[in-house]
């Protein structure tokens, strides 16, 4: 029975094309002849799930390594029967007939929630979802009520919102029907009410705080570094291990697994040091490689894992990661990611180590096909095969292949986070979180929206670096960024045209969060220099002009659109809110620089940024209180290096002569930008003083 014969055997279309999914009693084929239909042959690197699914499993292994298994009742009953016709027309037909299925990662979640309903409602005594319906007013009622307390729980926390999408009539293709659907959703408004009345907003993931990243690329790196050091020397040791296995080929006789092969062949290779020790830097070489291409590409940890070998390459002075990213109707589509050199080099040299573990398998293969158990063969037939990045399990005395690499996941449920990710929160990462309004431990669960407290351990997830990624490239615009913003220079203009109009979802997503958090930054930018202007403090020619605006609460502008361009309108503002509210709309394009703010865009004309004395007078150029340490250190420098100049000898400062006039007029903006700071902070204290 094929796929659209089942469809039509377990499901009615209504005139509107909704679905409905038929009683035991209404379906129109055997039922043994529905469960013992076929519904794909898994493509999967363990030989016990590489083999035919059909309708009565109770998983329903993926047809691929980039897709979820779904779990339904592995039961003889209606229930199980219904759970499996939910999910075989979400995955091929959607909501409706002839429409379009749902991603099998979605439809897992749902049949997850379906088998734990069903099971709840077996012990009731219920037979099916339709029995159910059918059953008094009162019983559904009280059935539902003490299923959303006890079972669910909801009053210590709200249910998932994907029991929103089941608990609909035709969601659930008749599965629950509106009176059950319109008890359950009142109820769960009720408990709202009740246990919490402070209405959640929606969670987006936190960011990883600068610190903290810092201090993961900084363990990552150093991990790197140590496998560079010391593969040459595995790679020999690697070639004669190899070398060995095709000795020893001729006299293995007995059937065996390859580790047990190449840990024979391998103690005849390695007798000064022991193997693991020797090498046990290597053991996070893949973790470390993907926190990389994690947080210097913005990839969805899927599609980090998903890379292949020769991913990474380089094209008219830029880097790029390749990823295969699947469709829901199976097929595939590959995206070359924007990355910085880093990443590019880390990728390489994993890359490199992976092919030489492979050339294990390769010789398992050509010299030991009759003795190799047969699950390993498959297993190393199939890992060749695909030729992932991340597909090599970690272990210096074997071979295998499985679709993550098997290292330690980012999402630890025990607590315990990976060594690399163990890492406690400071008082400058709340603060940091608390700007960007994202100062929570988790975005979902018993942790939902609990801000982190001095000495808490981070809980990183492999989406925050994503968050992370969107951010870090609209920080390092507006000069947030120190120490490691020259690995996100010109990323942002090179993703602006490699991912313009791609229409993907995965990279509209990305851009998405840059937009997301570019609104953030820039309100809270907006914020700084209104506040800041009220007390006078900016400086710059913007900052002149800003202080005027704050003190008058009057703005005027010019409109290009009109036919006398040049005519200057007033705003007249009646308070400071509605001030910051103009500024947070129409400060656009500012560009961050360490030592002030430039609104000036394209227009700017000073290229050279990092000597500001040029900027000083600029009525786009802006400098609030944080940026004043910077001109404090900028004077210094130039004093000291001038300082020397004039001990040297006449001829000598002939030769420094252009530098020296560049530190005097370093000397001189500092010197007005920060007599003016000093002189409003000092009339500021004053006024303070006498209001006290």
């Amino acid at each position: 029975m094929n796929i659209h014969e089942l469809i039509s055997s377990v499901s009615d279309p209504l005139p509107s094309s909704e679905l409905r999914i038929r009683t035991f009693n209404n379906v129109t084929r055997r039922l043994d002849d529905i469960r013992d239909s076929v519904l794909w042959h898994t493509k999967s690197i363990n030989k016990k799930h590489f083999k035919k699914v059909y309708f009565k499993d109770g998983t329903w292994y993926a047809q691929n390594n980039k897709q979820t298994n779904i779990v339904t009742l592995d039961q003889n009953n209606e229930f199980s029967f219904q759970i499996k016709a939910y999910a075989l027309l979400k995955l091929f037909s959607g909501n409706v007939e002839g429409g379009i299925g749902l991603k099998a990662s979605t439809v897992a979640g749902h049949t997850l929630i379906l088998n734990t309903l069903a099971n709840f409602l077996a012990k009731k005594k219920f037979t099916s979802f339709h029995q159910f319906c059918k059953s008094p007013q009162i019983i559904i009622s009280n059935t539902l009520n003490e299923y959303l307390f006890k079972e669910l729980k909801a009053q210590e926390h709200l249910p998932k919102r994907e029991y929103s999408t089941i608990f609909d009539e035709t969601n659930s293709y008749g599965l629950l029907d509106k009176n059950v659907c319109d008890i359950f959703h009142g109820q769960l408004t009720a408990i709202q009410d009740s246990f919490h009345k402070i209405t959640k907003k929606t969670l987006s993931h936190p960011v990883i705080p600068t610190r903290i990243l810092k201090k993961i690329i900084k363990r990552a790196r150093k991990k790197i570094k140590a496998v560079e050091d010391k593969l040459d020397d595995w790679v020999d040791l690697n070639d004669k291990l190899l070398e060995r296995l095709e000795i020893r080929h001729s006299y293995t006789k007995t059937v065996s697994d390859g580790a047990t092969i190449i840990r024979n062949a391998l103690n005849n290779v390695d007798t000064n040091d022991d193997f693991d020790s020797k090498f046990d830097c290597f053991k996070d070489l893949k973790i470390s490689v993907l926190i990389y291409i994690l947080a210097f590409t913005g990839m969805r940890i899927d599609e980090a894992l998903s890379c292949k070998l020769g991913c990474a390459f380089e094209k008219d002075g830029n880097f790029y990661v390749q990823s295969i990213m699947s469709k829901t109707d199976s097929s595939t589509i590959t995206l070359d990611w924007v990355a910085n050199e880093d990443t590019y080099n880390a990728v390489k040299l994993l890359e490199r180590f992976v092919l030489n573990m492979r050339k294990r398998g390769e010789c398992l293969l050509d010299f030991y096909s009759q003795t190799v158990k047969e699950d390993n063969l498959h297993n190393i037939e199939f890992g060749l095969a695909e030729k992932k990045l991340f597909g090599v399990a970690h272990s210096m005395k074997s071979i295998s292949f499985s679709n993550d690499g098997r290292f330690a996941s980012f999402d630890d449920t025990s607590g315990t986070p990976h060594e690399m990710l163990n890492i406690s929160i400071e008082d400058c990462d709340i603060e940091q979180l608390e700007r960007l309004e994202c100062n929570f431990k988790n975005n979902k669960g018993k942790d939902r929206g609990i801000a982190y407290s001095v000495g808490d351990k981070i809980r990183i997830s492999a989406h925050m670096f994503r968050h992370t990624f969107a951010w870090f490239i609209i920080a390092n615009r507006l000069g947030e960024l120190d120490d490691i913003k020259y690995q996100f220079n010109h990323l942002s203009t090179c993703m602006s045209m490699v991912y313009a109009n791609r229409g993907i979802g995965s990279v509209d997503e990305i851009l998405d969060l840059i937009s997301y958090h570019e609104e953030i930054l820039t309100k809270k930018v907006a914020s700084e220099i209104a506040q800041e202007g009220v007390n006078g403090t900016l400086g710059g020619g913007g900052g002149e002009r800003f202080n005027k605006i704050a003190s008058d609460l009057i703005i005027g502008i010019t409109n290009s659109d009109m036919e006398d361009s040049n005519r200057i309108n007033q705003i007249h503002f009646k308070d400071m809110n509605q001030y910051v509210l103009f500024l947070q709309k129409n400060l656009k394009n500012i560009k961050g620089l360490p030592h002030g703010y430039c609104t000036g865009g394209d227009a700017c004309k000073i290229k050279n940024a990092g000597l500001p004395s040029g900027c000083v007078y600029c009525p786009s150029y802006t400098v609030v209180e944080k940026q004043m340490v910077h001109w404090r250190a900028m004077k210094k420098g130039a004093s000291d290096k001038l300082k020397k100049y004039n001990s040297m000898t006449i001829e000598v400062k002939q030769r420094y002569e252009l530098l020296a006039i560049n530190w005097q007029d370093t000397i001189d903006a500092a010197n007005q930008i920060i007599k003016n700071f000093d002189k409003n902070n000092k009339n500021n204290n004053q006024e303070a003083a006498v209001n006290v």
